[in-house]
């Protein structure tokens, strides 16, 4: 690097986890050279993977009681010198988020907030806590542009709000389709194995939480069977739920038709599942579900009661890349389910769209450029505090 060429932004990113789907958004985002990053993870919710094209640091969360946690090897990382800039997890229950907000301001650290924005589950205080964060911290990014917009209207600054629409990596989701798609013999004989053969074929990937609501999904198949005779709906995933979706299938007498092979990890698994699907359907609190399903041209089927979703709800435009359905009403997603499976042409046209959304609306570069204009802007902001 010339003397001339500006130095990297030397970034200390405090995370959860280190999940899986995260890591080529960190590689994206340390490997662009504009960014020094160093993620800081722990084990929260999702299994950890091996960082890999990036620099990372594993450490234990001090655990306290009533679910809060105090990050002890953050607060220990922040050193003068050390970081220009510091993205932090914005969960009002680490109890090390406003202490290191003030410490990392005063060390001379541009200070960026990352998450939600929001939990479905807060009250009226840790809302307002959480927004006191964001308006002590240099800049937020937020998963959603509603909740940005949101954001704005409630006070906050529109130069420091920025958004990073949450999104998987579509490189090897793609690469799966099509080589499964160009193995039409070994597509037919997957479909043949697993009695999918005949169709049509309704599909669910994702843990089975009871917030869901994948019994849902078993009664609107029992209501289109009298249609279609030969349908299969293929639930994938475990969870406390799934002991609840086989007995929903069982006492509707429908246990042929609802099959369950459990947890399905790696692509080149998954992706014949979803390559022997014409539908995706998910009753309830979708995530980043849909763009999984999306990036297999699959149409996708959930409740219109936006509240109870989660952000990535925004990828979806009722009657252009799926269809949503009255919140709630079994009859309403069977009919729903129904008009995209009698419909062949509509259904491969809001699949095709589908795909675009996955692959063009979001992506893993388009996410880590939101986080990296943000860390400019408060990377910035420090150094005009500094003078």
């Amino acid at each position: 690097m010339s003397d001339s060429e500006p130095k990297p932004i030397r970034v200390l990113m405090q995370q959860a986890a280190m999940p899986a789907f995260r890591v080529p958004y960190y590689r994206s985002l340390a490997n662009r050279g504009t960014i020094d990053l160093t993620v800081l993870y722990g084990t929260v919710d999702l299994p950890n993977v091996e960082p890999e094209g990036f620099k990372a640091e594993h450490r234990l969360m001090k655990h306290l009681p009533g679910g809060f946690q105090y990050d002890v090897r953050h607060m220990q990382l922040l050193q003068k010198g050390k970081w220009d800039a510091l993205s932090m997890a914005w969960n009002t229950r680490f109890l090390s988020l406003f202490p290191g907000i003030r410490r990392a301001q005063k060390l001379g650290m541009g200070v960026v907030l990352w998450g939600h924005g929001y939990s479905k589950s807060e009250g009226a205080f840790r809302s307002w806590l959480r927004f006191k964060a964001g308006e002590m911290a240099d800049a937020v990014v937020l998963y959603s542009r509603v909740i940005a917009e949101d954001y704005v209207r409630r006070g906050m600054p529109k130069e420091k709000v920025y958004v990073a629409l949450n999104s998987l990596d579509p490189a090897p989701m793609q690469a799966a389709r099509e080589r499964i798609l160009s193995d039409s013999e070994g597509l037919a004989s997957f479909k043949r194995e697993h009695g999918l053969d005949q169709g049509p074929v309704i599909i669910y990937v994702s843990r089975l939480d009871p917030n869901n609501r994948v019994p849902m999904l078993v009664e609107a198949t029992k209501e289109l069977l009298g249609e279609f005779p030969t349908l299969k709906t293929v639930v994938i995933g475990k969870g406390p739920d799934l002991d609840n979706v086989k007995q929903t299938a069982q006492g509707l007498g429908i246990s042929d038709h609802v099959i369950c092979p459990g947890a399905v990890y790696g692509e080149e698994n998954v992706g014949w599942w979803f390559c022997a699907a014409d539908v995706f359907c998910y009753p309830a609190n979708i995530g980043l579900s849909i763009l999984h399903a999306m990036n297999y041209a699959l149409p996708v089927v959930t409740s219109d009661h936006i509240e109870s979703q989660n952000p990535e709800i925004e990828a979806l435009r009722d009657g252009k890349n799926g269809l949503l359905y009255q919140h709630g009403s079994v009859e309403d997603l069977a009919a729903k389910l129904g008009v995209l499976l009698r419909d062949r042409e509509l259904r491969e046209k809001l699949g095709a769209e589908a795909r675009r959304t996955a692959t063009e609306d979001y992506s893993t570069d388009r996410m880590a450029d939101g986080m990296e204009a943000a860390l400019r802007y408060a990377h910035g902001r420090a150094q005009t505090r500094r003078g």
